[in-house]
């Protein structure tokens, strides 16, 4: 439970990040770099929960 409760924290502070950061600079390239990266952030955190944090047949999947 201890590393989902981490990837959700992590999200949550990286999508405050992404909305304070896109409100103040409403520029088209500016906003599609941080949905970039936010999205980045999610692949990253499903390979982590998938192969690592509960590895697994019965481990971590949506």
């Amino acid at each position: 439970m201890k590393p989902l409760a981490f990837v959700i924290f992590q999200l949550l502070v990286i999508g405050w990040a992404l909305v304070a950061h896109v409100r103040r600079d409403p520029s088209v390239p500016y906003r599609l770099l941080w949905v970039a990266a936010y999205g980045g952030v999610i692949g990253l955190d499903v390979w982590y929960l998938h192969g690592y944090a509960y590895p697994g047949p019965g481990g971590f999947s949506f």
